[in-house]
Formats: structure tokens, C-alpha cells, sequence
């Protein structure tokens, strides 16, 4: 079977506990709220990308970049080697990215896309949208 990237989750933390359990911590989805007069650049002080993938071998390397409304945000680094588990299954992988003081530039959206090394093409993206806090409006 192919590899395939079974999900790309953004979160505040992630915590790796006993029992191979992983702990997601404020869960983002696909959009980001910021305070509607959050001064730009903002920085989240920790900021982390949760991959889960499918059929891969021990030892594959994957790397990934992030562009901000099409311009190159982060730019692909050294490759992260990948470590195979087993479940009943098949071989999986899981991911956690921790990126400290992620930077954004503005309300608008981000794309991560995520590479396997020896291919130039993305296995995999995602798009978080940053955008204003919406206010309460009362009752």
C-alpha cells in the first residue's frame, strides 16, 4: 500500500503520554481567530502540527514549508526522519510538529504543505485561515 497522510490537525500543544495515547491540546480546525486589532506580525509563543500517516516504512524523511497568501513563509528545512509504529494493520507514523514563535503576518491564509523527500511534488496540505475574532453581539 502507498503511504498516505491520514491528517494535518493545528493545535497549542501536543502531549506524548504512556500507552503510545497522544493529547491534542486547543484544537484549531481550519481557522485561527485573532483579536480583530492583534497588531501584525503576531506571534503564538508555541504553535504545533499534528501528521498521522499511513503505510510508512521506518526511516522515510518528510519536510514541509508554510506560505502566507502565496508568499514563502517558512522554507523547507532538513528532512524529519520518520519512525514506523505497528497497530493490527499496517506500519503508521505519527508526526508532531512544535513550531516556537510562529509568526504571522497578517489575517489571511496560511498553507503548510507537507513534502516526502525524493518527491517534488506535496503529499499532503493544509490551509489555516487566520481571521478577526468576531464580536459578541448581545441579546
Amino acid at each position: 500500500m502507498p503511504p498516505r497522510l491520514d491528517c494535518i490537525i493545528f493545535c497549542d500543544d501536543i502531549r506524548l503520554e504512556s500507552g503510545n495515547k497522544v493529547t491534542l491540546v486547543g484544537i484549531y480546525g481550519s481557522t485561527l481567530f485573532i483579536p480583530a486589532d492583534a497588531k501584525f506580525p503576531a506571534a503564538l509563543r508555541q504553535f504545533c502540527v499534528f501528521l498521522r500517516w499511513r503505510g510508512i516504512k521506518g526511516g522515510e524523511k518528510i519536510y514541509f514549508d508554510v506560505s502566507y497568501n502565496g508568499d514563502e513563509l517558512i522554507k523547507p528545512g532538513n528532512p524529519l526522519e520518520l519512525k514506523a509504529s505497528r497497530d493490527d494493520q499496517e506500519e503508521y507514523s505519527q508526526t508532531s510538529l512544535f513550531l516556537s514563535a510562529m509568526i504571522f503576518k497578517g489575517f489571511g491564509e496560511y498553507k503548510f504543505r507537507i513534502f516526502l523527500q525524493h518527491h517534488p511534488e506535496p503529499f499532503g496540505e493544509a490551509v489555516l485561515r487566520v481571521l478577526p475574532q468576531p464580536q459578541a453581539v448581545p441579546v
